[in-house]
């Protein structure tokens, strides 16, 4: 009789969790046949999405890999696999069952909140879903992540209508309140730059490739249009973006146009290898480290590649180019 009371106990006991069986999560991951012996690592942060509150790895075998632990849903978790060259993709650690494939696109799915997310990234591009998605989970790590991610792309007026759909507790906890106060400096820098249109260019001072000091009044006046390409070493976009460039370089420099690449490295030796290596004929000038902010501000940048034109007299004639933008504003003067 004892013996069928203990029994009764501990089955009621593992029942309600008290094991901590019922707070686990178990993710079972499919991979490619050609992934197998890379290294997938699961990241978790704490709530301000900087400091690393655990971190675990696992090797990918027979195309499988495994992962189990106490559910977290205090902040972000980030999956990421060796020499893949997609990075990282966002997973919610919550108790259950969870399913990832990363043969080629990431998914993620088998729990409510992994769900809601694969939600999200399958409607991206659609931007009343996104805000949907928010709104409707505003009170999990589902719904603050997704305004994390999503928010710094939504125009002013969608993400003013969102904020005012949310908490006050949502708005100031240490995951959200950081994006908030980037978003709207964003903003501001944006409404800035196309306010900056038909003023005088303010002068700074650059870095010459020697390490002599020069100031953007060296140039100005000098040449009938002067193409300002805000861009970095490790900027992939500003790279990618270096061809198309040299081509309208090409056909213009004839006609009196100068480009101008200021770039915002912090570490010169990468700025000097990147310079020889895509080949780019035009003046390059280097941000000095202490001044690197300073000058964005300055031009208003708040995302690379960035560029503008000048006219002769300094005046600024477009903001938020590229490459194709200032082919276009050329080939109609």
């Amino acid at each position: 009789m004892k013996k069928l009371i203990s029994i009764f106990y501990l089955t009621l006991l593992s029942s309600f969790g008290l094991f901590g069986q019922n707070n686990m999560f178990y993710l079972n991951g499919t991979a490619s046949d050609e992934m197998n012996g890379k290294t997938v690592t699961i990241t978790s942060y704490k709530e301000n999405m900087k400091d690393i509150f655990n971190i675990d790895s696992t090797i990918i075998k027979d195309g499988k890999f495994h992962f189990e632990g106490e559910e977290y849903l205090n902040g972000a978790t980030q999956l990421s696999v060796s020499d893949q060259d997609w990075g990282w993709t966002d997973i919610i650690l919550e108790r259950g069952n969870i399913r990832s494939d990363i043969s080629s696109r990431i998914k993620v799915s088998g729990t409510p909140l992994n769900n809601v997310y694969q939600n999200f990234t399958d409607s991206i591009f659609s931007l009343q879903a996104v805000k949907n998605l928010i709104i409707e989970n505003k009170d999990n790590i589902a719904g603050k992540l997704i305004f994390a991610r999503a928010t710094s792309t939504f125009p002013t007026s969608d993400f003013e209508d969102v904020c005012s759909k949310v908490s006050e507790d949502f708005k100031n906890s240490p995951m959200i309140a950081p994006v908030i106060k980037e978003k709207i400096e964003y903003d501001n820098q944006r409404k800035k730059k196309r306010e900056s249109i038909g003023t005088k260019y303010q002068d700074v001072k650059l870095l010459t490739s020697d390490n002599k000091l020069v100031q953007l009044s060296d140039y100005v006046g000098k040449y009938e249009y002067i193409y300002l390409d805000f861009w970095s070493s490790w900027c992939s976009p500003c790279i990618a973006e270096m061809p198309h460039l040299k081509e309208v370089y090409e056909k213009y420099k004839d006609k009196g146009l100068l480009v101008i690449g200021i770039s915002i490295d912090e570490k010169r030796p990468n700025w000097i290898a990147a310079m020889k290596k895509y080949n780019m004929p035009w003046i390059h000038l280097l941000i000095p480290e202490n001044k690197i902010r300073e000058v964005m501000n300055t031009y208003h940048v708040s995302t690379i590649p960035d560029g503008l034109l000048l006219d002769e007299d300094g005046t600024i004639l477009n903001v938020k180019m590229d490459a194709g933008a200032l082919d276009k504003f050329m080939e109609n003067i």
